[in-house]
């Protein structure tokens, strides 16, 4: 049972990420491990990742990246979510 005062773990993949087992897994993983764990999709623009992990006041923003023709513009995707 996770707690109301649990830390709270987003998890996503970033915009061109259609996959989504990565980012689930790690949400299920915290959610075991006492983490309030919010699991908000595939393919989503780093403003939108941005504002959720605001909103909820998330300590962890767990990303999965797996599809190698996103490696070019992952590096400016992540590098915005950190920046905000």
């Amino acid at each position: 049972m996770v707690e109301g005062n649990a830390p709270v773990l987003v998890a996503a993949t970033p915009a061109g990420e259609r996959h989504e087992l990565g980012a689930l897994l790690a949400a299920v993983s915290a959610a075991a491990e006492g983490w309030r764990a919010v699991f908000l999709g595939p393919d989503l623009p780093a403003d939108e990742i941005t504002a959720a992990a605001l909103r909820l006041q998330a300590e962890i923003v767990a990303l999965s990246l797996v599809d190698p023709k996103q490696h070019a513009t992952a590096p400016a995707e992540i590098e915005d979510l950190v920046h905000r």
